[in-house]
């Protein structure tokens, strides 16, 4: 299980109207039996088919 944090801004810089979101992303996770996995690459193509 990885750990996410997403977070939706509804404005830009000038308080324009600008969805987005900002995500922060753990670099690993843990298994079921409690051991940590580390994982220092994000396929970004991957995680733009899933956002």
């Amino acid at each position: 299980m990885s750990g996410v944090v997403c977070v939706l801004y509804p404005y830009g810089k000038e308080l324009s109207l600008n969805p987005h979101v900002h995500v922060l992303l753990t670099e690993g996770g843990l298994t079921r039996g409690g051991e940590w996995v580390s994982v220092s690459f994000l396929e970004y193509g991957v995680l733009r088919c899933i956002w």
